[in-house]
């Protein structure tokens, strides 16, 4: 039984471009792709079977919880994406589901569209993944075709638009406070005004002094020229998160923001070697939120 990595994924800044009439947004950012995350296996079963391993937070375990196989696995998107690929393959039986939980639910990391990813590569070749298929996978999670991709990528669309990307390898740090943002509530607080309908054409490439800046490793460019447009939200909500990011910013890290729609916060550098002294000095000052390290 060989067992994968169902990775995280961060945005290198989040701009919400417009509200589309079917209640999704469009939206342009960056998805890098972590070498770290979840842990999955599969076995054959005459039926879907979920075993999971809750390695989340304290603060975070609860909410996996109701979706795993001590509360209603139903609800959880591995089982509706095991009925999507039975629906396109009839002749699949069933599937053992092994799985480590280390992604927090709804902390903008793509947990369970990641999960999502490595199921249908068990029962997929990359060879069927058309424009036909990805379309209809994304109405299962708008971010599950990027994950099913091998690379970082370049975002538009409702995360379905995807352009690959090469980006310098680097380090980085997760940190994950111990509350949650309501995703709902983020969106309408947006100060912009959303728009209806909204074109895509000026956003289809990525902009030549961003590709420069990801495929330089230069992090510490990426502050003046991307940001999360949710981020003033959160940050006036929580002010321990703006205090959390001051201290990311004062520790090292050459770039600090939040993932999604929070509350996860991360930050970038070139070298390993800064890191541990960075994630000494937060654990200090924030006992209460795991901190974690990654490459990528």
């Amino acid at each position: 039984m060989k067992t994968y990595l169902s990775p995280a994924k961060i945005n290198l800044g989040l701009k919400i471009l417009s509200r589309r009439s079917d209640g999704y947004h469009n939206l342009e950012s960056i998805f890098l792709k972590l070498g770290w995350g979840d842990e999955i296996a599969f076995e054959d079963s005459a039926s879907f079977e979920l075993e999971s391993e809750n390695l989340l937070p304290d603060s975070r375990k609860e909410e996996f919880e109701k979706v795993s196989e001590r509360g209603n696995p139903e609800k959880n998107l591995l089982f509706k994406t095991f009925l999507f690929c039975r629906e396109l393959k009839p002749e699949i039986q069933g599937v053992r589901i092994h799985l480590k939980k280390r992604i927090p639910p709804g902390g903008g990391l793509g947990g369970g569209s990641s999960n999502a990813a490595i199921l249908i590569r068990n029962f997929f070749r990359s060879e069927e993944f058309t424009e036909d298929f990805l379309k209809k996978v994304s109405g299962l999670g708008a971010d599950i075709p990027f994950f099913l991709l091998d690379s970082h990528a370049y975002v538009t669309g409702i995360g379905e638009v995807l352009e690959p990307l090469e980006i310098s390898s680097g380090y980085g740090i997760l940190v994950f406070p111990d509350l949650n943002v309501s995703t709902g509530e983020a969106f309408q607080a947006l100060k912009k005004p959303l728009q209806e309908t909204g074109s895509l054409e000026s956003c289809k490439s990525v902009p030549e002094d961003l590709l420069n800046l990801v495929r330089s490793g230069d992090w510490s460019g990426m502050d003046a020229r991307i940001q999360n447009d949710f981020e003033p939200f959160v940050l006036g909500k929580f002010p321990d998160l703006a205090l959390l990011k001051n201290e990311m910013l004062q520790s090292g890290l050459e770039f600090v923001s939040m993932t999604g729609t929070g509350s996860t916060f991360y930050g970038l550098v070139k070298e390993f070697g800064v890191l541990p002294g960075v994630i000494s000095r937060l654990k200090s000052k924030f006992s209460k939120y795991q901190v974690i390290d990654f490459h990528f």
